[in-house]
């Protein structure tokens, strides 16, 4: 079992105890006979040993590093309201449903990867075995030994392309992993260009604001400050550009500004975030208002994964002919046009 399923099966165990009255340390200890085999398995025998000794359980999941930093924040608050079995309720469901989605955007691209594979295998057994071959047993009729080489030399230049295509695209995705730091001016303008992106660009403003609400409705559920409980919630943005306004947001909050016109100013933001916050401000409510954010937020991500879902088809059908045509055009053509000098 990977890492991410332990700690939400982790977490949904430690609800279930907590709520029938455990302790922290009798939830661990329970939990890590639970957890035997498992990933978590030894760091949870180490967090019971430093839970023994009277560290909080907060201090103990951030020493491990296997926690994100919304998981063991979100600890640190539920720890100082008294009221822990309800933020790992919380956490269960909004890891659940993260995993949801993971799953589903993981499994549409299962299929066309493959394929592609499978395209890619098949063009270098023609252009490093078959034509090679090929070209020796003909090797007595110049005409037709220079024709295969010509198609040898397409072969290897196509294929040379495509490997370069993904080995820029590997590079970038490392480069974007390993060395921008978070907070790097490179990062914020790598980040805010992404967001220009079609379709992924709403993917990634849609999943951050999940990400924001949830914690935002949790905390001010668990009576933290607004101002707190914004800088507590830049933990759970991924988005180095998007955390940059929350965080110069939340200095105009100080000041004394309303909270939904600083995000109506904001244009990188959709405009219902301000609406439904100005009914909150309204109201006095802004834990549910928050918390209907949430909701609305997590109907988005579903409903764009299963667009996703629903393109990858016809998207990978359409990169898979144009892989084919060029697969014949420059292998398959000439290798017919061989065998007809042959007859």
């Amino acid at each position: 079992m990977s890492s991410s399923k332990d700690i939400l099966e982790w977490t949904g165990s430690m609800t279930l105890l907590l709520s029938s009255g455990l302790n922290v340390q009798e939830a661990v200890s329970l939990t890590r006979s639970l957890q035997s085999g498992s990933s978590l398995s030894v760091p949870l025998s180490r967090i019971e040993d430093k839970i023994t000794k009277g560290l909080p359980l907060s201090q103990c999941l951030r020493d491990e590093k296997k926690f994100s930093s919304l998981f063991t924040e979100l600890i640190v608050i539920g720890e100082k309201v008294g009221d822990l079995s309800l933020v790992f309720r919380q956490l269960t469901i909004y890891l659940e449903d993260s995993r949801k989605i993971r799953d589903k955007i993981h499994s549409a691209l299962i299929y066309p990867a493959l394929l592609l594979i499978l395209i890619s295998a098949g063009t270098g057994a023609l252009v490093f075995w078959f034509i090679p071959r090929l070209q020796e047993s003909l090797s007595f009729n110049a005409e037709i030994a220079e024709d295969l080489a010509r198609s040898l030399s397409t072969g290897k230049t196509v294929l040379l392309m495509y490997l370069l295509f993904l080995a820029g695209l590997l590079v970038l995705v490392l480069f974007s992993r390993i060395f921008l730091r978070p907070s790097s001016p490179l990062t914020v303008l790598f980040h805010r260009l992404s967001l220009s992106l079609p379709l992924l660009g709403a993917v990634l403003v849609k999943r951050d604001m999940y990400n924001l609400f949830f914690s935002l409705s949790l905390l001010t559920h668990c009576r933290i400050p607004l101002e707190e409980s914004l800088s507590l919630s830049l933990l759970v943005l991924e988005n180095s550009y998007l955390k940059e306004r929350i965080y110069r947001l939340r200095q105009s909050l100080l000041k004394g500004e309303a909270l939904s016109r600083l995000f109506g100013r904001e244009k990188v933001f959709p405009k219902i975030i301000s609406q439904w916050i100005g009914v909150g401000e309204r109201i006095g409510k802004m834990s549910e208002v928050f918390l209907q954010l949430e909701t609305y937020y997590k109907q988005e991500m579903e409903k764009i994964t299963e667009r996703i879902m629903t393109l990858v088809e016809p998207v990978t059908s359409l990169l898979i002919g144009v892989v084919l045509l060029v697969v014949v055009i420059t292998l398959i053509v000439p290798l017919i046009t061989v065998y007809g000098g042959l007859i």
